[in-house]
């Protein structure tokens, strides 16, 4: 049983490859505790402790983002990031610590490494916007610095349809 950080546990029931290295799901970014143990067919347990350091992949650059949108507009991210890697871009509104209300789109580095994002449904509020580069293996990046977003009600419009709809 291998345990990575707090909460990844990867059980290995099958013996040790001849080579004699166990390749790992894939995982995060960063250094993360590791405890191996190790039972017999007798039931006699061994563990190891230590830590291990998963480099990141190359992370994109938010380039451009609007600061400032109306509800029912479309909110576009642009930016660079390595040829041909996914980019995953998450809006999280602001101010909520288990990032309940995120909104995910992912899109794809062109061969010049520009990507475009348009996100639509993003309802009134503050908002902050992150990126993260992932590639065919699902090696992942850091994610980018936040970029603040504030989403406000279209009342007007809201206004000037319900009065359209009364006339009509």
């Amino acid at each position: 049983e291998i345990t990575i950080g707090d909460t990844n546990t990867v059980s290995v029931v099958s013996s040790v490859p001849s080579s004699g290295v166990y390749k790992l799901p894939l995982q995060p970014p960063g250094t993360w505790p590791v405890t191996v143990k190790a039972i017999d067919n007798a039931g006699n347990l061994t563990a190891a402790t230590g830590s291990m350091t998963v480099e990141p992949i190359e992370k994109p650059v938010i380039e451009e983002v609007a600061r400032k949108i109306s509800e029912g507009q479309m909110l576009t991210a642009r930016g660079t990031a390595p040829a041909g890697l996914k980019v995953n871009v998450r809006v999280i509104r602001s101010n909520d610590p288990l990032a309940e209300n995120t909104i995910k789109v992912q899109t794809t580095a062109g061969s010049d490494g520009r990507w475009t994002a348009e996100i639509g449904g993003v309802p009134a509020g503050s908002y902050v916007v992150y990126a993260q580069s992932e590639d065919d293996r699902g090696a992942l990046s850091l994610e980018t610095d936040s970029v603040p977003v504030s989403v406000s009600r279209d009342i007007l419009g809201k206004t000037i349809r319900f009065a359209r709809r009364i006339l009509t």
